[in-house]
This record gives C-alpha cells, structure tokens and sequence, in this order.
C-alpha cells in the first residue's frame, strides 16, 4: 500500500506530508498537550548551521507562552522522517538549504541531561515539542541553560545527526 500525501480542508499544514500524519497518527494517543512526552518516543531538531553550544542559548521566540505554558525552551518535534528536505518541508514550508541538518535522539537521552520535551502542539504543527531544561523548570525567570548542559546537548546530537 503506497502513502499518499493529502490534507483536508482545516487541517494542519504539516499533516498534507504522509510520514508526519502516520507519525501523528501513531502517537497521538500517548501524548498529552502540556505533558512530557513518553520517553521511549525520538525528539527531532532541525538546525541550520554548525551545532555549538550557542545554538542552545534561549532566543525572545524561545520565551514566548505557547498557550499557557510559559517555561522557556527549544523547539523540536516528534521524529516523523529521517530526510532534511521532508523535514523542512513540513516543518517550515521550504525546501531544505545545504547547511539545514537533522539531529533525531530518544526522549529518554535527553532526560539523562536534564532536558525534557514537553508536548505542545501548535496550529500547524501537531507534534511540536519545547524542549526545556531542568533549571528552567525550576525557575522559569532563569537567564539560560547553564554552559555545561548546552555542551552536552551539543554533543549528545551531533552524535544523532541524521543528514
């Protein structure tokens, strides 16, 4: 049986892309707006430039309330594809670029750093994640990730890059 990309009228944008829908399909039952994902599920990012611990550093987008959670952290999502141009496609309505990469890890990973995704679906992307550390949680006034945790993300990902 061949999938067939399609949307229906009102639905999210990125649910036209087969593997996102089958993706969704697949977990929607598990996750729960607001609530840490299971941690057997994989957390994808999408970069485009050179993964540093800078790139972790928590940006004005990063802070804005998704709803109404308000605790800063990184976007992700749940790993629908192992390919870039999928991936930017459905996540950003683009083609991919050359310096656009993919890292794919286990939930359970990053909660070994003191990172935990937490399911916050947006209109357009139904398995949207913010990704958030421990020090935020706690306080979510915090600054920023601490510098070590930045640099085990880092390196933890550059480990998973997926293309």
């Amino acid at each position: 049986m061949s999938i067939e990309n399609y949307r229906f009228d009102g639905e999210p944008r990125a649910l036209y892309y087969a593997d996102y829908r089958s993706t969704y399909d697949a977990v929607r039952s598990r996750i729960v707006p607001g609530q840490r994902i299971p941690s057997d599920l994989s957390v994808s990012f999408v970069g485009n430039n050179e993964l540093l611990p800078a790139s972790f550093d928590l940006r004005k987008v990063d802070r804005q309330p998704v709803g109404n959670f308000s605790i800063p952290g990184k976007s992700a999502h749940v790993t629908f594809t192992d390919s870039c141009e999928l991936a930017c496609e459905a996540l950003f309505d683009r083609k991919a670029r050359r310096t656009d990469h993919l890292y794919t890890v286990q939930a359970s990973e990053l909660e070994g750093l003191g990172f935990y995704p937490f399911y916050l679906p947006l209109p357009n992307l139904p398995l949207h994640l913010r990704v958030i550390h421990e020090a935020q949680q706690r306080n979510p006034e915090e600054r920023d990730v601490p510098f070590r945790s930045r640099v085990a993300l880092a390196t933890l990902l550059g480990q998973y890059q997926v293309c």
